[in-house]
């Protein structure tokens, strides 16, 4: 079943320490680019987050958030480095020395540098594990959503390949009746010119003819496309390049059946294959 490069899922987590919160979304992308937004206190995370990402998913731009609110009065869930802290205040301290007028120092400015406030060690591995947890959680979500938006396309490229059998079916169909019309017209014309014609060149004009109309390969070519194209929509794993490839051959098959349509129904029929494969191309930008 192929996956959607777009949808979103969020979760949380809390308990005597604080609350935990996690959200994913993603767009569609070429390759996964994936972008963490998370604090300092969860920053050790931030390579296995990468790693249960990964597993997951292989196309697309995800944005992974994860927040942590420590609980008002939890016993040591917050300490302050003070040893880092008095590093930065001498810092700027001495960045004010070398300024005019310098603001006041604020020590909220202070809490704020990375690494001053901190879990403490007994309770920063249990945050790191429940925070992994819940983006384990998210990550369930986020996979579902997505197989549940690649169902919806599916049934859309499902309906625009029905179309485009249904077209080639007919197009097939008449190609018959179109070879028969222009032997017809040729010899129509032949005979109001009132002249002797070699029946033998005749031959080799029609025979030429239906060469230059013939559409039997391509629309093998088109039935053989439509058909791989079912057997990798219901594939497990990502197809969308596959099927952007597919598409492309498709395209390619149209167009040179549109160039040897010589009637009005084997022409609108090769337009509406094309304008059926653009819709294609549209939803398979979309999928992982």
């Amino acid at each position: 079943m192929p996956r959607s490069m777009t949808a979103f899922a969020q979760a949380e987590r809390k308990d005597g320490t604080g609350s935990l919160r996690c959200e994913m979304r993603s767009v569609n992308h070429r390759h996964l680019d994936l972008n963490l937004q998370l604090p300092e206190t969860l920053r050790a995370v931030e390579l296995p987050l990468r790693d249960l990402v990964r597993q997951q998913v292989q196309r697309g731009k995800v944005s992974v958030s994860l927040s942590f609110d420590a609980a008002q009065g939890g016993v040591g869930t917050l300490v302050v480095n003070d040893e880092l802290a008095q590093l930065y205040k001498a810092a700027a301290e001495r960045l004010a020395g070398q300024m005019a007028q310098p603001a006041p120092l604020n020590p909220l400015e202070i809490l704020r540098c990375p690494g001053v406030i901190k879990t403490g060690q007994d309770t920063a591995g249990a945050l790191e594990a429940a925070a992994l947890m819940l983006v384990e959680d998210t990550l369930k979500a986020f996979v579902a959503s997505r197989l549940r938006e690649g169902e919806a396309l599916k049934l859309v490229i499902l309906e625009r390949l029905d179309a485009i059998a249904m077209q080639v079916n007919q197009i097939a169909a008449v190609v018959p009746d179109i070879r028969a019309s222009l032997e017809q017209r040729l010899r129509k014309r032949l005979a109001d010119l009132e002249v002797e014609v070699n029946a033998d060149r005749l031959e080799q004009e029609l025979v030429y003819q239906a060469q230059r109309m013939d559409v039997d390969e391509e629309i093998d070519r088109l039935r053989t496309h439509l058909k791989e194209f079912r057997l990798q929509l219901d594939m497990d794993e990502p197809v969308g390049r596959r099927l952007d490839f597919l598409a492309q051959e498709l395209n390619r098959e149209a167009n040179t059946l549109a160039s040897k349509s010589q009637g009005v129904a084997s022409t609108q029929g090769a337009i509406e294959i094309k304008v059926c494969i653009e819709q294609i191309r549209e939803q398979i930008q979309n999928i992982e």
